[in-house]
């Protein structure tokens, strides 16, 4: 392993991500960056998140070019990892979707349930696992 880590298939990065309960979309509005904390679901290979009104949405519509990450840390080996992924968004419109994936998405921050739920179709996927260095 270099300073690097060790690369992620892509079936054992999405698993990671699918762990985390919680991940960071990054949107593009007005030419500007924002990322955001989201509860999400990896349902079917899709990174799904409730959202309401608002910039997140707004660069989901504007620009649905994102990025999505979640990383986390083994507590008994320590090891890190990161899953980065790049793909399109778009608002779930189609009822008999939302009927199909409404019910497994997670409680938001909040405990409300936004209006709005976001899919992300991952067009790229990159991993990598970090140990710590050996004593």
């Amino acid at each position: 392993m270099d300073a690097r880590g060790v690369a992620l298939d892509d079936e054992t990065a999405m698993a990671r991500l699918a762990s985390a309960d919680v991940g960071r979309v990054a949107v593009v509005v007005r030419g500007h960056p924002f990322i955001f904390p989201v509860n999400h679901r990896v349902i079917g290979g899709v990174v799904v998140f409730r959202t309401d009104d608002g910039v997140k949405l707004d660069g989901v519509f504007t620009s649905p070019s994102v990025a999505f990450e979640a990383d986390g840390v083994d507590a008994d080996t320590g090891e890190a990892w990161s899953v980065i992924v790049a793909g399109q968004a778009q608002a779930v419109a189609d009822a008999d979707r939302l009927a199909e994936i409404e019910p497994l998405l997670p409680s938001t921050f909040t405990g409300a349930e936004p209006p709005f739920v976001v899919e992300i179709h991952p067009n790229e996927i990159s991993g990598r696992t970090h140990r710590p260095p050996s004593d």
